[in-house]
């Protein structure tokens, strides 16, 4: 099995679902989000998740699986409080895409008070919770 990054799987998946139609950007956007996250467990490949029909099925989100897939998206609330997340592209825990799904999904529908923080070129899984302890103190401190 070929293993790709989640970047490439999604595209390779919002090349076919756009080419598909999908009307809905709500649906649309949710999808993404969820097949993000889908691909980026285990370095998958979408191909090798979904078949072809599974695809023309998502056009709609009307087959039963797509019903039930929304359903159990349970991050799809507007979060009020504020947001702050890091991230490397050195992580070898968390994918930087992993780091900041959240804050992109939260801004594409709504959110103004989130944002990502990029640990550093060099930052390994240890080193970005070390960077968060010491960012996030003056953060918390603003909020007062």
């Amino acid at each position: 099995m070929r293993s790709t990054t989640i970047s490439e799987a999604s595209q390779s998946c919002l090349s076919r679902l756009t080419a598909t139609g999908i009307k809905s950007l709500k649906n649309f956007t949710i999808l993404r989000f969820q097949l993000q996250i889908i691909s980026g467990l285990g370095g998958y490949s979408l191909d090798s998740i979904f078949t072809p029909e599974a695809f023309e099925t998502a056009r709609t989100t009307s087959h039963p699986f797509w019903e039930l897939f929304s359903q159990a998206a349970s991050y799809r609330w507007l979060s009020q409080a504020p947001l702050r997340q890091y991230y490397s592209n050195r992580d070898e825990v968390v994918t930087a895409d992993i780091g900041k799904l959240a804050v992109d999904y939260q801004t594409s529908i709504g959110k103004t008070n989130a944002t990502s923080h990029d640990a550093g070129p060099n930052a390994d899984h240890r080193s970005v919770y070390l960077y968060t302890l010491v960012d996030v103190k003056p953060w918390f401190d603003s909020m007062k």
